[in-house]
């Protein structure tokens, strides 16, 4: 019969020797234990929102980066809460928006709300739960707000979808 033994101190040799240290706390009140966090993600751009396939595209099709001025939509409310709002222009009429922002459950019912009673329409095309925008312009293809994991996006245009990450995903 073999018998294995322990080459780390028993718990009495370690009582031993670690005398106990007075305390030199004045409050009674049981400090607060830091938890372990996971890292937090670097907050999106413009340029780092999307996947690479969309920059390719873009650039493929003269697009460049421009400053965000407005839009038949107006997502100006993205970025001022914390968000961005996005767009890329060439030469002709033809613009990409995007943004997106944080928004709690309670922040997303309260959009949603806000949505349906400005004639938006939910639908499963191009990803379920697509807040496709009113009609108002024949001209143009209507983009839509989209919720997920806690962030709202917006696309001027629904094929814009693809290239989300939190959506292409889901």
């Amino acid at each position: 019969m073999m018998l294995l033994t322990s080459c780390s101190p028993t718990a009495a040799e370690v009582v031993a020797s670690n005398p106990p240290v007075a305390s030199t706390a004045t409050s009674s009140t049981p400090s607060a234990t830091v938890e372990p966090t996971e890292p937090v993600a670097e907050a999106p751009t413009c340029v780092t929102a999307l996947t690479e396939d969309a920059y390719t595209d873009f650039e493929t099709s003269g697009l460049a980066l421009r400053d965000y001025q407005g839009w038949r939509t107006d997502i100006q409310f993205m970025a001022d809460d914390g968000g961005i709002a996005c767009a890329w222009q060439g030469q002709g009429d033809v613009v990409v928006i995007f943004g997106q922002l944080p928004l709690t459950s309670t922040e997303w019912e309260t959009k949603r709300t806000e949505l349906v009673a400005t004639g938006y329409v939910e639908e499963t095309d191009p990803v379920a739960g697509y807040f496709n925008e009113p009609d108002t312009d024949p001209n143009y293809i209507d983009g839509g707000f989209v919720y997920r994991d806690g962030n709202l996006f917006y696309v001027s245009y629904p094929a814009v979808t693809q290239w989300i990450p939190a959506l292409v995903s889901a």
